[in-house]
């Protein structure tokens, strides 16, 4: 998908959290690869954005946002410190503190001037199935992403990858380019979604269009019916 959100001919930039793995696409992919160590509080994710939005990418990578919540100095570690410190307020200690801090973080995202692709780690769920021989075999289902609640309708387009077959279901689509879809993603999905971006009408440019559409109507109707004065507004 970034490969085909590549507009001005400018790198994309991959912000790793995973320990480098996205060097393991570097032989298949051109982009630059920021490596982002732990810890992972929210203002640090703030950080990271503005210096690699700053250098103007075409797409940003962040792999993984996961981290902001569930890893190494992220919100939910900060709350169990929170907690363990005994400063009261029971298993709702520090949520008055780090919510507003994961709300900004968020609000970042939203933020951006560029393209950018959030990677999220999926959570899993074992649940028991049939087997064609009438037995039963464990099979791991992913339920969502290692994320607050909620986070993946925060975007104009979230999918949900499924780990055996890559094939990707629309969670969420603005776009509507994903509906009713459950395949694996190409780059053709990237022109359309790059395509899709582009379109839409400045609200601005719109309002003096629309005006001087009917300026011109308005001083047609005035001269054909001989009203100088109106003709001249």
């Amino acid at each position: 998908l970034p490969n085909r959100l590549m507009i001005n001919s400018r790198l994309n930039h991959a912000i790793d959290t995973e320990h480098r793995r996205s060097e393991i696409y570097a032989e298949e992919f051109e982009y630059e690869i920021v490596e982002f160590d732990p810890p992972y509080p929210p203002e640090r994710y703030i950080e990271v954005l503005d210096i690699v939005e700053a250098s103007k990418p075409d797409c940003m990578i962040l792999d993984s946002a996961s981290h902001e919540w569930a890893g190494k100095g992220g919100v939910m570690e900060l709350i169990d410190k929170i907690q363990a410190s005994g400063k009261g307020g029971g298993k709702f200690a520090g949520w008055a503190e780090l919510t507003p801090r994961h709300n900004n973080f968020v609000d970042r995202l939203m933020r951006s001037s560029t393209h950018l692709m959030v990677c999220l780690r999926g959570k899993d769920e074992y649940v028991m199935e049939d087997n064609d021989r009438g037995k039963k075999d464990v099979k791991k289902i992913g339920v969502g992403p290692q994320q607050r609640a909620g986070i993946e309708y925060e975007f104009y387009v979230s999918l949900l990858i499924d780990q055996a077959t890559h094939y990707a279901q629309p969670m969420k689509d603005n776009s509507h380019l994903f509906e009713h879809r459950m395949d694996m993603l190409t780059e053709k999905d990237g022109e359309r979604l790059a395509a899709w971006c582009a379109t839409g009408v400045n609200p601005v440019q719109k309002a003096r269009a629309d005006y001087l559409a009917l300026e011109a109507l308005l001083v047609a109707h005035a001269e054909k019916i001989g009203d100088e004065k109106l003709a001249t507004i």
